[in-house]
């Protein structure tokens, strides 16, 4: 089974990480938060993030290798958000 990205119903974006993780698949689940966090900022809604560890397998290796870059400066870290703010 996937990752998945998704608005749940009580407004909160909702992550849930499934099995061992490569660097994409981190990603993707980093890129879906960053779109959901636009759309409800431009709605004028709070940006809460519920994050689903409970299935999560091995993270992606090496990740000082791997260069995320969501508004052009590059973030070398295993999440993006890790520690700092990023929207």
């Amino acid at each position: 089974m996937a990752n998945s990205v998704f608005l749940n119903r009580d407004g909160f974006i909702e992550q849930k990480y499934i099995g061992d993780q490569t660097y994409d698949s981190v990603q993707a689940s980093v890129r879906a938060i960053l779109e959901l966090s636009k759309q409800l900022r431009k709605n004028g809604k709070p940006v809460k993030i519920l994050t689903d560890l409970s299935r999560l397998g091995n993270p992606p290796p090496a990740p000082e290798k791997h260069q995320f870059t969501p508004y052009g400066t590059p973030i070398t870290t295993w999440s993006p958000c890790l520690g700092q703010t990023c929207l």
